[in-house]
This record gives C-alpha cells, sequence and structure tokens, in this order.
C-alpha cells in the first residue's frame, strides 16, 4: 500500500501525504475534494486507516514516533502544542522517564478534544509563546517542557535527573524553570520545587541556541 493509492493524481493531495508522512485528517480529505462515498470506500478497502477519530493513514504497520507527533497535531487541528517527555525527546534529551502517550497543550476553552489513545490532552490557560514549529507540528521550549514534564511526575529523582540534564547541558536556565514554575502556580509543582532549590542561576552554557534537527530524527 502506498501513499498514491488515494491521490489519484491529485498532486496537491500526494503532496499533503508526502509531507505529513501518509497521515490525512478527515477535514483535509473533504478540502481535497474526496467525497462521502470516494472516504467511505477508501475506509472499506483499507487504503484510509484510523489512528485517532478523524485522523488517518494510507501506509500499512505502526505508527513511527514522527508519525504519532503529526497524527496529535492533526487530531488537535494544528493548535496543539507538544509537552512533557515528548518535547524533551523531540528536543534531543536523553535517558528519559518512560511515557508512551504525547501531551499536548490546548488552550482551556477553545478546541474540545478529549485525551484518546497515545495523546493526552492538558487544557491550559497559558500556551507557550517560544515553540519551535515542525514538520506540520508545534513543541514547547524545553523550558515549558521540562517543567510540564517535571509536574506529571511523582518520582522525586526522576525530576531531578531531568533538570540536571536540562540546566547541566544547557537546554535551559534555572531562572527560566523558576519562572515556569511562577507562572504554573501551586499546582503539581511541590517536586521541581524542591530540586530547583539546590540551584542558582547559572546561565546556558551549550543548548541555548540549539538546533532542534536531532529531534526530528524521532
Amino acid at each position: 500500500m502506498n501513499k498514491g493509492d488515494i491521490a489519484n493524481g491529485n498532486a496537491e493531495l500526494q503532496a499533503l501525504l508526502d509531507r505529513q508522512e501518509g497521515l490525512v485528517s478527515r477535514t483535509q480529505l473533504t478540502n481535497a475534494g474526496c467525497d462521502e462515498p470516494t472516504f467511505r470506500r477508501y475506509r472499506a478497502t483499507g487504503r484510509l486507516r484510523p489512528v485517532l477519530p478523524n485522523v488517518f493513514v494510507t501506509l500499512a504497520g505502526e505508527l513511527a514516533v514522527e508519525q504519532q507527533r503529526i497524527a496529535a497535531s492533526l487530531y488537535t487541528a494544528g493548535v496543539g502544542q507538544l509537552t512533557g517527555i515528548a518535547a524533551l525527546a523531540w528536543h534531543g534529551l536523553r535517558d528519559l522517564p518512560h511515557d508512551d502517550r504525547l501531551h499536548l497543550l490546548i488552550l482551556h476553552g477553545g478546541l474540545r478534544r478529549p485525551s484518546y489513545d497515545f495523546v493526552r490532552v492538558q487544557r491550559t490557560r497559558r500556551m507557550d509563546l517560544d515553540v519551535v514549529r515542525a514538520n506540520g507540528y508545534a513543541v514547547c521550549s524545553p523550558a515549558r517542557a521540562a517543567a510540564d514534564a517535571c509536574r506529571s511526575l511523582t518520582d522525586l529523582e526522576a525530576v531531578a535527573a531531568i533538570v540536571k540534564q536540562v540546566v547541566g547541558d544547557g537546554w535551559s536556565t534555572v531562572g527560566a524553570l523558576r519562572k515556569e514554575l511562577e507562572l504554573a502556580g501551586a499546582s503539581r509543582t511541590r517536586q521541581l520545587r524542591a530540586v530547583l532549590r539546590g540551584y542558582d542561576d547559572t546561565p546556558p552554557t551549550a543548548h541555548s541556541t540549539h538546533s532542534s534537527l536531532d529531534g526530528m530524527s524521532g
């Protein structure tokens, strides 16, 4: 099965499938001229396989990490921001706690999407203004991603290990993490606050302007 199976000479749809690694949303199909009977036929013959509500893949096999990121963005209509462990992994951090779900921030009161399968939706009143634009999705800055990751953990050692890597390798600063804490309020911040008490506000040394290309290899 290949991506040309549903493009049928539609160069715009073919380019979209190429760019999105075989993934496509129902809205994108409609905009590309795929009517309801054709859509149902593609579904029935397996040329479109659902991976999330109203998100489909045209390729066989399990989704790769990069495909999951694209699918999650399509599921959240392009407004979700990848954060937490998955975002840190995208930036290139290593030896992170296991998390088999992608955490995406959605503005409180905005798009209505529940968590589903490998996508964990987190409502927030404060989207990250320093996101990095990747292959059809947005990735939170290392500071925001680290703060969100640490807030999701209960293991103090795991939180300490993330902070050590983020600060020690220059991905962000203690000051930036403390700012994230201030903006987050008191919700699930105790572990991170405890770890940051042992740090001063040393400036970054290595990755403050680090290219995020490593993360795109997924």
